[in-house]
């Protein structure tokens, strides 16, 4: 599984900083499991113009979140 953070107009990388309780192993149907990633957008205005794309292997596609932080 990767995860991806882009910010901003330019669609600058954000660092990937850290991954607290990383995800492994499957999820059955009907089912979640959570992890945590820490990543760095540099510029604070990068925070209004967030896509966070989610991959869990490369057999699936990717899920893709957009918006701003909370």
């Amino acid at each position: 599984m990767w995860v991806d953070v882009r910010y901003g107009e330019n669609g600058d990388s954000a660092w990937d900083l850290y991954e607290f309780n990383g995800f492994v192993g499957t999820i059955s149907s009907g089912r979640s499991k959570m992890a945590k990633y820490e990543f760095l957008v540099e510029d604070k205005k990068g925070l209004n113009d967030l896509v966070i794309e989610v991959n869990p292997s490369s057999d699936h596609d990717s899920a893709i979140f957009e918006g701003a932080a909370k």
